[in-house]
């Protein structure tokens, strides 16, 4: 599997950060899009268990991919979830307060500008505030 940017593809985020556990580091890669014609929107992603420090295709690093189907009406209250969830990925794959992370609203289907934004130095990194830590911490997750 892969990311594919492709025209009639409406990119809607991209996101990345880097994760330590106790026995593994690694980072989660993913993206939401939907494609021309389509009514539901996909998400696709994957985690990187570092093995080596190889960051080319002879790497030996581990990766685990993911899809989903993102059922919403709404773009933005869509583009909000996945911020929530990212970020909730990103607390409990070992990211304290203050680390950086990376979540992308592109809103396009222009291939240039979503390469123009993959080029950019660590994709406009933000940072987990010490506020969504700990509200993220709180949260009863099942």
């Amino acid at each position: 599997m892969t990311i594919e940017i492709k025209e009639g593809r409406y990119f809607f985020a991209i996101w990345f950060f880097e994760f330590r556990l106790a026995d593994s580091n690694g980072n989660l890669l993913g993206a939401a899009y939907r494609d021309a014609g389509k009514r539901d929107a996909e998400m696709i992603y994957r985690f990187r268990y570092y093995v080596d420090d190889k960051m080319d295709r002879t790497s030996k690093d581990r990766k685990n991919w993911y899809s989903g189907v993102l059922k919403a009406d709404d773009e933005d209250e869509l583009i909000a979830k996945l911020r929530e969830s990212v970020l909730i990925m990103a607390v409990l794959g070992g990211c304290p307060a203050g680390s950086a992370f990376s979540f992308n609203v592109l809103k396009t289907d222009c291939v240039d500008e979503i390469a123009k934004t993959l080029q950019h130095p660590m994709m406009h990194k933000e940072v987990i505030s010490k506020e969504e830590f700990e509200r993220i911490k709180r949260m009863k997750l099942s």
